[in-house]
């Protein structure tokens, strides 16, 4: 066998911190939407019930 077809010398490969990073980043990314999404719904429920689409929402709702 050839000298360069050798296993390298050393512990196998294991997981590496940056097998870690795209889970850490896929809960951050999560986290993000749920917060834009949480902010997108105190706006909706903030808006005063006489103007614009405030109106539409509420008499939406005042009519079930």
């Amino acid at each position: 066998m050839h000298p360069n077809h050798a296993l390298p010398d050393g512990p196998p490969p294991g997981p590496s911190s940056t097998t870690r990073r795209p889970v850490k980043q896929r809960w951050l990314s999560l986290f993000y939407i749920l917060g834009l999404v949480l902010v997108f719904l105190l706006s909706l429920l903030l808006l005063p019930t006489d103007a614009g689409i405030g109106r539409l929402l509420w008499g939406a709702l005042a009519a079930r």
